[in-house]
């Protein structure tokens, strides 16, 4: 094994101190670099991950990253970090047929043209005057006569009015068809469907890693539960909250806050989770992606309504890694 350090302020596991060299006497942190046996064939590449713990002492951007070697000789180096893609483009459907059949469902048939674009996502418009959260089941049809359902169960809701969000789209394994209908599984409601549009989504996902972050309960009002992060995490960006749970059955929305003081709180994110079981099959969607600036408090809501809150539950936070990437000689460490 070779080493070397990452110096700045950063992770206090290996303290640079003023008898090493005098150039980075004013250094306080430094964290060792591991690599394996380089290849004897030259210089090559070596990319190494950047702790949470770093992350945390680091300045915003890392402008306080040094890489050194075994002299303690500075060495250039890149910072990088992979970034996930999602192309989306909305197509407008025309409505047929929208319908109420009490005590069974809404529904509305969507005609996407002649020879339509690969589609696998829906959107739809409602006129709502209050709150909701209901399924909808989804087919697709050539003909509008010979139906095939592609989603037999996905949430959908509108809970601005309790501040929860909403979240009006679904997805389904990619379609060429002409038709597609759509049918909202709550037979008390009568739903006022005003639009809708489809699209090809197309999704690249990134590797992420837990971070340290520890969430304990806290109090957030009624019909809600909430577990905070617990300490600092200065300079902390998470890219997804998973939560899991003993809980054999469930839908809830989920929103992720952040806060600078641990009092005010802005929303950054927020989603669905759910665990389905149809037939023998059991789905499960747990986690809400996160696009949010740094922050040194975190916590998460989930929205229990009427329903008893979930239990026996677990949050993670999860990171993209940041990576250095320098060249490495042989016999450098």
């Amino acid at each position: 094994m070779r080493r070397g350090a990452v110096a700045g302020l950063m992770l206090a596991a290996v303290t640079l101190s003023a008898q090493s060299v005098d150039n980075w006497q004013h250094w306080q942190y430094g964290a060792p670099i591991t690599t394996s046996a380089p290849a004897p064939g030259g210089p090559r590449l070596v990319g190494v991950v950047v702790p949470a713990a770093v992350t945390a002492r680091a300045r915003p951007q890392w402008e306080d990253l040094r890489v050194v070697d075994g002299q303690y000789v500075e060495q250039p180096f890149v910072l990088w970090a992979g970034a996930s893609t999602l192309t989306r483009e909305w197509r407008a459907a025309r409505l047929l047929d929208p319908g109420f059949v009490a005590g069974e469902y809404s529904q509305v048939v969507l005609d996407l043209g002649e020879r339509p674009a690969v589609h696998n996502r829906l959107r739809l418009d409602l006129a709502a005057t209050a709150d909701y959260q209901t399924w909808i089941e989804i087919a697709v049809s050539g003909d509008a006569r010979t139906w095939q359902v592609v989603r037999d169960r996905a949430p959908i809701y509108d809970l601005n009015r309790a501040g929860m969000g909403d979240k009006r789209e679904a997805a389904y394994p990619p379609s060429v068809s002409r038709y597609v209908r759509v049918r909202l599984l709550d037979g008390v409601t009568r739903f006022n469907i005003v639009g809708a549009a489809v699209a090809e989504e197309v999704e690249s996902k990134i590797e992420l890693l837990p971070s340290d972050l520890v969430f304990a309960p806290s109090e957030v009002g009624d019909r809600r539960s909430g577990w905070a992060s617990q300490g600092g995490a200065d300079g902390l960006t998470i890219a997804e909250i998973r939560i899991e749970t003993t809980q054999a059955q469930f839908l809830r929305p989920m929103a992720v806050e952040a806060s600078d003081d641990g009092t005010t709180w802005r929303r950054v994110a927020s989603g669905e989770i759910a665990r389905t079981r149809v037939q023998s099959e059991t789905r499960e969607t747990l986690s809400v992606p996160v696009w949010a600036p740094p922050a040194k408090h975190w916590r998460a809501i989930v929205y229990d309504q009427n329903d008893r809150p979930l239990t026996g539950v677990t949050l993670r936070a999860l990171v993209r890694p940041r990576r250095v990437v320098f060249q490495e000689s042989p016999g450098q460490t």
